[in-house]
């Protein structure tokens, strides 16, 4: 906290002699200064500690002023930074709904279509190839002194060693011996030169020779990555090349991934999660999709933030109750047609002339509590007709319904309908991929038995089927046209009433006309269904035909499906069973 600042109080004699006092007042927070002079000493300091006490308080007024002004521009400030983080929030709850309501469109434009070439990698080695070692200048050999020269050791004779000749030849042996020695330390130097560079030559030798081995093992041990690296670049590369060249020859495990990769490819509205399972039927070129759907309480139902500023607090708006049922209709018809959308569009191997779409939800029965997994909207739409809609411009839930699409008025209701096609994830109609028949005591070729054997298969197992249900099963009497009539009588009031079935123990697609005869049937006998099962397939028409009419198809895959319910076990080989027939 800033405070007054008093100086020394100064004594000044002017040149009269008369005495004065003067003293230094500042104020740094307030910018101001003042020089205050009087007579005596006590008026000086008394008019100094009154100016402190003016500015100190005139200060802590501007102070607390100032302090008040700069929480006011902070409160501000807060608020407007709440109320920021509110926009920010409602436009995130805001984007998240549209992304429910616009899940059809979101991905109309883009290319559906499997670009294999961006699957592969090619992708260059990352690790940088070792550098080879650059030689290392080998050591010089140090000169050391020159050699000594002999005039320096041999005595210049004097006229006195000329006189006397055995004086001048001591003189000049002794110098001879001195300059043998130093040549000798000379050369002793010399050869501890030559030496010392030749250890020095070797240890240079032996480091270069290291340093080359170290980066041969290193660019060893690089090439061994790299050619590692660019195995797996081309055995994935080479799975991506089989994989394409499966799509193209139409092999059905190999469309079904295809067509799951391309339904998984697009995104969802967050924390919302559809998941897909396919199938895919060669004969009649149809495909079998079964989505898991989320139920209303998945979806988000935040419509804005608003932020509160009498209680610093944010308060979150939701839609209402039916807005989220609106919204969960619309958005799960939406899913089903952009499944469609997005199989059609990708289909480059033009293999799929119809898709059919079961929306299944995993719930809780709101009687039981218990488990259950119904089916709430089913659908089966051709290529031809579905491609004729403008899918930008169409209402979902009445295009749903004017391609015939089974499903509730409120599908958020959970109230299960009948597929149109019933789903088998486990269709183990080909022994070699499934190998049942290995595991089997009792198995059989049910397209392969004998007529009334088959017969007799079926009316227990239908038996089964429906006494289960507390309904009553009557058989009418064998025909020798290898199928079978009964007659069920369901006593529930929801699905209950008179049934009519009939089986067909065939190896080629049943033909519509038999899915004709048994719609006559039903009309006929006045019954509310008719059952017609295969151990074969049902074509495209056929599935077509029994849209919106009381007809149930079970195909061999499903058979297949209802006798391991009821703890029997076989298995469908059509190929087999032509041949059988053929050399019978």
């Amino acid at each position: 906290m800033s405070t007054t600042k008093i100086g020394t109080i100064n004594t000044r004699i002017s040149a009269r002699g008369r005495v004065s006092y003067e003293v230094e007042v500042s104020h740094d927070g307030l910018s101001k200064y003042r020089l205050i002079k009087g007579d005596t000493f006590d008026i000086v300091d008394n008019k100094a500690r009154m100016q402190a006490q003016e500015w100190d308080q005139r200060w802590t007024t501007t102070s607390e002023r100032e302090e008040r002004r700069s929480q006011r521009e902070e409160s501000r400030q807060q608020v407007l930074d709440r109320m920021e983080e509110a926009d920010e929030r409602t436009q995130v709850a805001t984007e998240q709904l549209d992304a429910v309501r616009n899940h059809l469109i979101a991905r109309l434009d883009d290319d559906m279509v499997v670009d294999w070439a961006s699957r592969k990698r090619c992708t260059p080695f990352p690790e940088p190839e070792p550098a080879a070692p650059r030689p290392q200048p080998k050591p010089v050999k140090a000169s050391g002194r020159p050699m000594p020269p002999k005039d320096i050791y041999l005595p210049r004779l004097s006229w006195l060693d000329k006189l006397f000749a055995k004086r001048a030849r001591q003189r000049i042996e002794a110098g001879e011996a001195k300059y043998a020695a130093a040549l000798q330390q000379w050369e002793q130097e010399g050869a501890q030169l030559a030496a010392l560079h030749a250890k020095a030559l070797a240890a240079h030798q032996d480091a270069e020779g290291a340093r080359q081995r170290a980066y041969e093992t290193a660019h060893a041990a690089w090439i061994d990555k790299r050619q590692e690296w660019e195995a797996q670049e081309a055995e994935h590369n080479a799975s991506v090349d089989a994989q394409q060249a499966a799509y193209l020859a139409k092999e059905p495990e190999a469309i079904t991934d295809y067509c799951l990769d391309v339904l998984t490819g697009g995104t969802f509205p967050e924390d919302v999660y559809v998941e897909f399972a396919l199938d895919y039927e060669p004969v009649s070129r149809m495909l079998l999709v079964e989505a898991t759907l989320p139920t209303p309480e998945n979806l988000p139902r935040l419509k804005a933030v608003k932020y509160l500023a009498r209680r610093d607090d944010f308060e979150d708006v939701f839609i209402s109750e039916a807005e989220v049922l609106r919204l969960y209709d619309g958005f799960v018809y939406q899913v089903a047609l952009r499944a469609l959308h997005e199989v059609f569009a990708a289909d480059a191997a033009d293999a799929i002339d119809a898709v059919v779409f079961n929306g299944m939800v995993d719930t809780n029965d709101r009687r039981t509590g218990a488990e259950i997994r119904p089916c709430i909207l089913s659908l089966q739409v051709t290529k031809a007709a579905f491609l004729d809609v403008n899918l930008r411009q169409v209402e979902p839930k009445e295009c749903f319904r004017a391609f015939k699409g089974v499903g509730s008025s409120k599908l958020s209701a959970m109230v299960p309908v009948a597929p149109v096609m019933q789903w088998n994830a486990d269709d183990r109609r080909f022994v070699e991929g499934y190998g049942v028949a290995d595991r089997l005591d009792d198995g059989v070729n049910l397209a392969a038995m004998d007529w009334e054997d088959f017969e007799h298969l079926i009316r227990e197992l239908f038996e089964m089927e429906f006494a289960a249900h507390g309904a009553e099963v009557k058989i009418t009497q064998s025909s020798r046209d290898g199928g079978v009539d009964a007659v069920v009588f369901d006593p529930d009031p929801l699905r209950g009433g008179k049934m009519i079935i009939q089986a067909k123990c065939y190896t080629n697609t049943v033909n519509v006309s038999h899915v004709r005869d048994l719609y006559g049937t039903v009309i006929h006998e006045k019954a509310t269904r008719g059952i017609l099962v295969t151990t074969s397939n049902f074509g495209l028409d056929s599935h077509e035909f029994v849209k919106e009419k009381p007809l149930l198809l079970i195909d061999g895959s499903n058979l297949l499906a209802i006798l391991e319910k009821h703890q029997r076990k076989a298995y469908i080989d059509l190929h087999d069973a032509k041949l059988q027939k053929r050399t019978a």
